[in-house]
């Protein structure tokens, strides 16, 4: 499993559909595009507050073991 993508197996992306995402946003001249469901909400999240999307994060990291 890559890091930050969806575990529920659900929406996965193939390597041409994120391409073609990101290739529109270029030409677009977008700055930001997130790419995915995941990135996506957490774009959000974090434009709306980042206050709760640090703490989100604080909580998902893990203790070094």
């Amino acid at each position: 499993m890559r890091p930050g993508s969806s575990t529920d197996g659900v929406d996965y992306m193939s390597a041409e559909r994120a391409a073609e995402i990101i290739y529109k946003a270029y030409e677009r001249k977008t700055r930001m595009k997130p790419v995915g469901r995941v990135a996506s909400l957490a774009w959000w999240l974090n434009r709306v507050s980042p206050r709760a999307y640090q703490k989100l994060m604080e909580r998902n990291i893990k203790e070094p073991s």
